[in-house]
Parts: structure tokens; sequence; C-alpha cells
């Protein structure tokens, strides 16, 4: 329980690090309040007056400015909405339609100036908000290998983007391919590749990849077989 605890207490200072708490909806909201509040201090008036003198043309003068103000404050209430479904729909679209790519840019950027313990954090706090998605697995996954040296923290979110994401295939395939190479380049331990590559030779036999790895694992197998023999 105790580490759950601190696990929990982690992931919060990481957001506040970065400013991703969860107040930044509630100043999004807050922001629109004040937009329509100044939208309506100006139309409103400007409607009833309009109002005012078009009812008083057919004589109902307080008809008009009462129809004018009204209107005046539902067409700017009827347009923000309409801009936020609008938006609702770009951003967060729905399982009928084709699924926006999310695009973890607050991680990159970091990663790009360098800050790469931030960057990591981001695409972590990224991974706990959208379990599914296998992106930020694979970029936080290359992050550690490329720019942080820790390949063995690597290999385990390449393996975790294949069995916790909705992977597709071409992405999975991706992902064991660099777990391979991470594996017999980065840490020189080919053994540890043996399993991904038997596994990518039996999935893929007969196409180019199958062959690839089957060539891969018996050349895997040869080096450890004069590695016991030395």
């Amino acid at each position: 329980m105790k580490r759950s605890d601190d696990h929990l207490r982690g992931h919060i200072r990481r957001r506040q690090y970065l400013g991703l708490t969860s107040d930044s909806g509630k100043n999004v909201d807050q922001v629109e309040r004040i937009y329509m509040f100044r939208i309506l201090t100006f139309s409103v008036p400007a409607g009833a007056f309009v109002g005012l003198l078009a009812g008083s043309r057919i004589g109902h003068p307080v008809l008009g400015l009462l129809a004018g103000g009204a209107l005046a404050a539902l067409i700017p209430k009827a347009i923000m909405e309409s801009a936020g479904k609008m938006s609702s729909h770009l951003y967060n679209p729905s399982g009928s339609s084709t699924p926006h790519k999310r695009e973890y840019s607050l991680a990159a950027s970091l990663a790009m100036r360098g800050e790469f313990a931030k960057a990591a954090a981001a695409y972590e706090i990224a991974i706990s908000e959208h379990p599914d998605d296998p992106e930020p697995y694979l970029c936080l996954a290359r992050l550690l290998r490329d720019d942080m040296g820790q390949h063995e923290e690597a290999a385990r979110w390449f393996k975790r983007a294949r069995s916790e994401t909705r992977i597709s295939d071409g992405q999975a395939l991706l992902a064991s391919r660099e777990l391979i190479e991470l594996y017999t380049v980065q840490l020189g331990e080919p053994a540890k590749a043996a399993p991904e590559l038997a596994r990518l030779a039996e999935k893929y036999e007969g196409t180019p990849e199958g062959n690839w790895a089957r060539d891969e694992l018996a050349e895997v197998r040869r080096g450890m077989a004069e590695a016991g023999e030395a």
C-alpha cells in the first residue's frame, strides 16, 4: 500500500513539475466564461437598441427591445456551443469515426531541448492517461535507448507497448525488431534476442520478415554455440 501511495504522490509531483495539473481544465472553463461575459456585455445592449428601433417602426418598441436583447444573447452562446462541439469532435472523436492520432508535443519538445528526464516523465504521464495508445510507450522506449542509455528500461517499455496497448501489427513488428537490436547491439546479449527471433520466424513464416528472423536466429545460435565451446 505504501508503494502505491508513493507512486501516486510521485505522479502528482511530476505533473506539477511539468505544469500538467488538473487545474488546467478549470482555467480553460474560466477563460471561456470571461470571454462570453465580454461578448454579452457588448452584444446585448447593441441588440436591444437595434430591436428598439425596429420595434418603434411597427409600433411595439418595448417588444422590439426585449426581442433584440434576447437574440443578441442567444446568438453568441449558440456560436460558442457549436465551436465547442466541433473542437470536441476534432480532438476527442467518437468510436464511430477515425480516431485522431495524438501528438505528445510537450514530451517531444522537452526531448528536443535535451531535457530528457522531464521528457521521460511527460511520456509516463501520457501513458497513465492513454494506456491503450502504443505511441508514448514506444517514444519513451526510444528516448531511454537513444538519449539516456537506459537500455534495460527501454526493453521493458518496448515489451509493454506490445502487451498492454492496442498496437497495430506493423507497430508490433517494428517494436520487436527494435527490441532484438537492443538486445544484440546495445546490450550485447544476443541470447535474450533468441526467443524474440523464434517467435517472429514462426509468426511470419514464408515472408521477408520471417526469413530475416530465421536467419538472424541461426546466426545467434551459432554465436551462442561458439561461446559455449570457448
